[in-house]
């Protein structure tokens, strides 16, 4: 099976881990779950997900895989999918994807850089309006209850719209188009039921 055994993968791996293999690499250590798959098989695995995690879960059930047992780490499969989703179909929305640009606004704002967390958000809220038309989600909390994120669209969104008009009135018209787009191809609700 090669470098990629079984008892070498028992370990907590994590994004950055994926992120230095090569694409063999990941695709060898799919095969140590036993999901022998190419590439186009992978495409057709995620085609129609809206979330890297979907899949994996699909692949953990088709492969028997459990966890808790003594095997390997079942979170290989989801960063081996993620890392492989990002580099070869990066146009193809995902909420795995959406949560990063999330994040990466959050860490401008941090460091101050309030034009450039605007501009992420931005591209993020556009993933949002995507995700909203190709699943025919018509809230935000209906988002918030389809997909499972770190960072809820919801409370985001309100962090958004406060924020993203300092940097200037030009990113702050973008976001102000954003949120009209999104208000209306999303039901037009911001509002989070208790």
């Amino acid at each position: 099976m090669g470098q990629y055994d079984r008892e070498t993968m028992i370990e907590w791996p994590s994004r950055s881990d994926a992120d230095e293999l090569s694409d063999e690499q990941l695709m060898e250590k799919l095969s140590g779950f036993g999901l022998h798959v190419d590439r186009a098989e992978i495409e057709r695995l995620c085609e129609g997900a809206w979330s890297v995690e979907e899949v994996a879960q699909s692949v953990l059930d088709r492969c028997g895989v459990r966890a808790g047992e003594r095997q390997v780490n079942p979170d290989w499969i989801w960063l081996c999918l993620l890392e492989l989703w990002r580099r070869w179909w990066p146009e193809w929305v995902c909420v795995e994807f959406l949560g990063d640009k999330i994040q990466a606004g959050y860490d401008a704002l941090e460091r101050q850089e309030a034009a450039s967390a605007a501009a992420i958000w931005l591209d993020a809220w556009s993933d949002v309006v995507r995700l909203c038309e190709l699943t025919g989600i018509a809230s935000i909390r209906e988002f918030d209850d389809r997909f499972s994120m770190y960072q809820s669209p919801f409370n985001w969104s309100r962090t958004r719209r406060t924020r993203c008009g300092a940097p200037g009135a030009r990113i702050q018209s973008s976001c102000a188009r954003g949120s009209r787009c999104a208000r209306r191809r999303c039901g037009g609700s911001q509002t989070r039921a208790s």
